[in-house]
């Protein structure tokens, strides 16, 4: 039965939002091989999150899009980020269980503000059977709101319904825009934000909310209030064998130190309930580890580039000595020798770091893709990976990349303490541009934003920085380095990407203490030391995994689908308990890791594991 909340003054306004057509498919998809089905019911969580980054279309990617990767990752989901154009291609969707599809500004840019606003019949009906058929959906009140030839659908009548907005019966009801003055925003028991989210709007602040339910099955999770007048502001309703969340404030989903209207933890708390809301999972007693091994964490170490052989030699003994790799950069300042003397060590990677003294910031295509043939012909190397220059990658040297071999960017400050830029996990780069955009796959190792020269001095002579000063930079740098981990990346059972500078973190054995603090850090705290391609290898590899479960709650049979010829070792599944027994179809071990039990195997595909609790 249909159930009107409340009256409103209804008016309708026409939004002129200038639409992007949407990009060819990349053709890298022409070819890809189409596995069997999974039920997304029984599927472990595989999220997708529909973005196209930041205005600077530089691979940066805003804080709500971090926060949603540490959150879902941690908690067992794969998150892998994309465009719209998934949209219109069922297959592509049906590989993932859950789609968070933001419509708030710097989630969708290029030339475009809000384009998920602007969606035609086709791409909400391939949305509502994706729910219908077990998907999750998230978004935010605007979507689908405008056709894709920029007409308002609420000129039609003055509301979104089942007649003019093709998902309208997914969410459940049907929408007007009211002016939310003197409204305020509240949770309604849903131990998400746990009282007042925002306070009287004092100003006019027009809005798009639900003016009347149609679906019996809606739960309310907050609301607009003022007065006698209450309107739902964040619902989830069933929809067939799936589920839809609605958040009608735009940025709920978004840090309030940012302008959003949510805390990180409230942000965690709404993801968290979601996931525990995939139907037929509730209780799921098990997730994927995102390290193999059962590692709770991962590090890697990289060093910029220096004129100064004799500071290489000093690091490659410390981490000979360490019995640790890390990656190298290599641009137009290293000497023959210096590569030499690096790609020979078996605990050095190389990284190409282009041209050291050039800013590539407002830099052309021509020009970067110049910089990457010059050191890549000059150095005879293959590279994988780039760093560029003052953290300056840009949209056109990213497009280079990622259509040229390169699987990795490490240019990405991340900065959780200050702020929260960046993410402690590898996300793949997604690109926007003059009515361009294009998600890569190429992964972003988001270094840490501060490093030695932020600590350490290089001074003219070296009796100008005495031990004092030496022992006391040193002590704040490895303080940071700790404080940053604790925090941040061992918080999130994430990844924390050093960078040196030979000419700081070797000046002397004082100023290598830090990395060595760092390094035994992680070590007691069973972090994966790895170098960046591995780190890359092993997240694309869980790219290509699938894992579907059946079973009740006592015995629970994991099957593995992933392509032909792909063995992911080492793939780590955290249970809630000890389990009484377990079956694998290769060799296999549990461990106990801090009171939590780790399935470890190597899996492939058509794998089973036979879990009994």
């Amino acid at each position: 039965m249909k159930r009107i909340i409340a009256p409103v003054l209804i008016v309708s306004a026409l939004i002129a939002i200038a639409y992007a057509a949407l990009p060819l498919f990349d053709k890298k998809t022409e070819n890809v091989k189409v596995h069997q089905k999974v039920d997304k019911a029984s599927m472990l969580p595989r999220v997708l999150f529909l973005t196209t980054g930041t205005t600077e279309g530089n691979g940066e990617i805003a804080e709500g899009v971090s926060i949603a990767i540490q959150k879902l990752t941690k908690s067992g989901a794969f998150v892998w980020l994309g465009t719209r154009e998934y949209l219109l291609q069922p297959e592509r969707m049906s590989e993932f269980n859950v789609i968070i599809a933001p419509t708030s500004f710097d989630y969708h840019d290029g030339d475009r503000k809000y384009s998920l606003t602007f969606l035609s019949d086709s791409e909400m009906r391939n949305l509502a059977n994706w729910v219908k058929e077990g998907g999750v959906l998230i978004s935010e009140e605007n979507i689908g709101r405008n056709t894709t030839d920029d007409v308002d659908r609420l000129s039609r009548g003055g509301e979104l319904n089942n007649g003019n907005w093709p998902l309208s019966e997914v969410f459940g009801l049907k929408m007007r825009e009211i002016d939310l003055v003197g409204f305020t925003l509240e949770d309604k028991n849903s131990g998400i934000w746990n009282g007042m989210i925002k306070d009287t709007l004092a100003e006019d602040e027009w809005a798009i909310v639900p003016t009347e339910l149609i679906s019996e099955k809606i739960k309310v999770l907050a609301e607009w209030k003022r007065g006698n007048e209450i309107y739902p502001a964040v619902l989830e309703n069933n929809f067939g064998l799936g589920k839809a969340f609605l958040l009608t404030s735009t940025y709920m989903l978004h840090p309030s130190n940012d302008g959003g209207v949510s805390s990180v933890e409230q942000i965690e708390r709404f993801y968290q309930y979601a996931l525990t809301s995939l139907p037929g999972q509730s209780g799921m007693r098990y997730q994927i580890n995102p390290w193999p091994d059962a590692h709770s964490s991962a590090g890697c170490i990289t060093f910029n580039s220096t004129e100064d052989i004799a500071k290489y030699r000093m690091i490659l003994d410390f981490l000979n000595l360490e019995d640790v790799s890390a990656g190298f950069v290599i641009d137009s300042v290293s000497t023959p020798e210096i590569i030499s003397i690096l790609n020979e060590n078996k605990y050095a990677e190389l990284i190409s770091g282009l041209s050291s003294k050039t800013d590539f910031t407002g830099s052309t295509f021509s020009e970067n893709s110049r910089a990457f043939i010059e050191i890549e012909q000059s150095t005879g190397l293959n590279f994988k990976g780039v760093r560029f220059p003052y953290r300056s990658s840009n949209f056109w040297g990213l497009m280079y990349a990622s259509g040229n071999g390169y699987v990795y960017d490490a240019s990405i400050g991340i900065d959780h303490l200050s702020g929260y830029a960046g993410s402690v996990f590898p996300y793949n780069i997604v690109l926007a541009r003059d009515s361009f955009y294009k998600a890569t796959d190429m992964l972003e190792l988001c270094q840490i934003i501060a490093n030695d020269f932020d600590y350490f001095q290089l001074p003219d002579s070296v009796n100008d920085y005495t031990e004092l000063m030496q022992r006391e930079d040193a002590a704040l740098f490895s303080k940071y380095l700790l404080d940053f981990y604790e925090y941040v990346s061992k918080r999130n059972d994430g990844l924390i990407v050093f960078t040196g500078n030979p000419d700081y973190t070797a000046f002397s054995e004082l100023t290598m203490k830090p990395l060595k603090d760092l390094i035994d850090e992680l070590r007691k705290n069973n972090s994966w030391l790895a170098t960046p391609l591995s780190i890359v290898e092993y997240r694309n590899k869980l790219k290509t995994l699938k894992i579907s479960s059946k079973g009740a709650d006592k015995i629970v049979t994991l099957n593995v689908e992933c392509p032909d010829g792909i063995v992911i070792e080492g793939l780590s599944i955290k249970l809630d308990s000890r389990p009484v027994d377990v079956s694998t179809s290769g060799k296999s071990e549990i461990k106990e890791v801090g009171g939590k039990y780790f399935l470890i195997t190597d899996v492939k595909n058509s794998d089973e594991m036979t879990i009994k609790f």
